[in-house]
Order: C-alpha cells, then structure tokens, then sequence
C-alpha cells in the first residue's frame, strides 16, 4: 500500500516540478534582452552584407563590368534586403525606445504595424508588372 502511495507522491511531485520549469520557461522567453541583442546583430550584419553587395553591383553595372550578373542580384536581392533592413530598424527602434525589464506589447505593435504594412506594399509593388491582373 506504501508503493502506490510513494508512487502518486513522486507523480505529483514530478508534475508540480514540471509545471514550474515550463512558467519558469516562458517567463524567462517573454523578454529576454540578450536573445533581442542577438538578432540586432544578426539583422546588422545581413543588412550590412547585403547593402554592401548592392553599391558593388551597382559600380559593376555602371562600368559594364560583370555582364548581366550585377543586375540579376539587384533584382533578386532586393526583397531580401528589404526584410533585413525593416527588422533591422525596427529591432534597433524598439531597443532605443524601451527602457524596462518587461516586454512592451504595445510599443512592439507600434512599431511592427508600420513596418508589416511597409513591407507588404513593398512586396506588392515590387511584383506590380510581372503579376497579370
């Protein structure tokens, strides 16, 4: 009879613990400054690298160097560098604008709004001509 009894206890002591480790878990994801500072610096660079390689194909391309091979990356790197350069502003816009130890949902929808409706009207007209209405 102490088995089933030590079993049930060790059952609930195992959900209770496991219960704290998942609060404990999405507690800790709701903010957390170092994973926003990671991507800040992973959008940083991909839009540095990307830009980057737009002056070089654009001095490319006005100096008849490389054939056609500048174009074709300036028309199909574009979006790319688009997404990189509005997550990259709006990471960079919302750490400069927050100053607390709490997620800040309303200051994050501020700011993604704009910036999805941007990109989106970007998209649209990137692909304007090529789409048959």
């Amino acid at each position: 009879m102490s088995s089933i009894a030590d079993a049930q206890r060790a059952v609930s002591v195992s959900r209770y613990r496991k219960n704290i480790r998942i609060r404990d878990f999405f507690a800790h994801i709701s903010y957390d400054a170092e994973v926003f500072s990671f991507f800040h610096s992973l959008f940083a660079v991909f839009f540095y690298v990307l830009g980057s390689s737009f002056f070089i194909a654009y001095a490319f391309f006005q100096n008849n160097r490389g054939g056609v091979l500048p174009l074709w990356w300036m028309t199909t790197a574009d979006l790319p560098l688009m997404l990189c350069t509005l997550i990259y502003g709006g990471l960079s816009l919302y750490r400069s604008l927050h100053s607390g130890l709490k997620t800040s949902y309303v200051l994050i929808f501020t700011i993604a709004i704009p910036l999805i409706t941007l990109a989106i009207l970007t998209i649209i007209l990137n692909f304007w001509g090529t789409v048959p209405l």
